[in-house]
């Protein structure tokens, strides 16, 4: 098992960590092209939710004039452009909440339903990169029960942030502008945390452990959990992002390691 404070080599500068945690996640894309039938299976799992959460999103627009006025029933007397101005800056907020919240619990969701293909990503990614953890290998039902206990975690978080921005989309102007840069940042702060922690749980670290790692790393990780978060906001995108997330999280967490494993270009079926 890790220690509870487990050392770490220095960080680099700000650019080099900011580049570490971007190559990490370019190294998990770069699957599609050596890994494509793998990457397929990851897919269809973060296909399906994908549809489920269009259709919920799509019904929330189409109801979302009379939501507006449910929610507002003190500007019913207002003269129309103050009444029409209000309505449309709740329904942006509860637009944007739920925007959020989906990309949460889509997260959560996907890495549940899906947990044996991750595995299987996850798995070859050590096996290319060498040096895999001695630890066991999770069947179906113990990695659904163990995903979805982090899945939860993930769920209710992203619930939280979710109702912040709400309340922060509420501000004109400066509030809307900053509800993308602040949920991609505490959004990508929840999402790194349990991407990482599949290949870190295998090689002894528990949950307060990890989050030491993180923080070790803080710019590093940080960057790599804002641009997953904002990749998986994006309909389409989202399915062909999240195996490579899955690996490039297996990657970072390699990574965050006191001895980092050397990251050499295997003779099959090797990606760069």
């Amino acid at each position: 098992m890790g220690d509870v404070n487990p050392p770490s080599a220095p960080a680099g500068t700000f650019r080099a960590e900011l580049g570490a945690g971007l190559g990490a996640l370019r190294r998990g894309l770069t699957l599609w092209r050596t890994s494509p039938r793998l990457m397929l299976l990851g897919a269809a799992p973060a296909l399906i939710v994908s549809l489920v959460f269009l259709a919920l999103f799509v019904t929330l627009l189409l109801s979302l004039p009379t939501l507006t006025a449910t929610l507002t029933p003190f500007a019913d007397g207002w003269a129309p452009f103050w009444r029409g101005s209000t309505r449309v800056g709740v329904g942006i907020a509860l637009t944007v909440l739920v925007a959020w919240a989906m990309v949460a619990w889509y997260a959560a969701i996907t890495l549940m339903v899906g947990s044996p293909f991750y595995e299987r990503i996850a798995d070859h990614v050590e096996r290319s990169l060498g040096g895999p953890p001695a630890g066991r290998r999770e069947g179906w039902w113990a990695g659904m029960v163990r995903q979805s206990g982090e899945s939860l975690r993930l769920a209710v978080g992203g619930a939280l942030i979710a109702a912040c921005l709400f309340l922060v989309g509420l501000v004109p102007v400066i509030g809307t502008a900053s509800v993308l840069v602040v949920g991609a940042l505490l959004g990508g702060r929840l999402l790194v945390t349990q991407l990482t922690g599949r290949a870190l749980d295998a090689r002894g670290f528990d949950l307060t452990q990890r989050k030491a790692l993180l923080r070790a790393r803080r710019t590093r990780t940080t960057v790599f959990g804002a641009a997953a978060y904002l990749l998986l906001l994006v309909p389409v995108v989202s399915v062909v992002a999240m195996p490579s997330v899955v690996a490039g999280a297996t990657v970072l967490a390699r990574d965050l390691l006191p001895t980092p494993t050397p990251h050499p270009t295997p003779d099959r079926g090797g990606w760069g």
